[in-house]
């Protein structure tokens, strides 16, 4: 009994380690993963598309001229 409670303890570990190094892999691919698309200097929206979380971000200006302020976020599908 005491072994399988050792054995419990240590698969759960194991689990959180695993869980924890996909969630950091993500966040990390999610970063590089963002490729924007370079619009007209006038234009108000800047256009994001996520690949990996199939999501589409739409940013404005801030009070700086910089894309910053999302704006509307939608799903897509990138057949990526």
């Amino acid at each position: 009994m005491k072994k399988q409670r050792l054995n419990q303890g240590s698969r759960r570990g194991s689990m959180l380690f695993v869980l924890t190094f996909v969630v950091a892999v993500l966040i990390a691919g999610v970063h590089y993963m963002c490729t924007p698309v370079d619009a007209a200097t006038n234009s108000k929206y800047m256009i994001k598309v996520n690949k990996q979380a199939n999501c589409v971000t739409i940013y404005t200006k801030d009070d700086s001229g910089n894309f910053t302020v999302p704006y509307k976020a939608m799903i897509c599908s990138t057949g990526y």
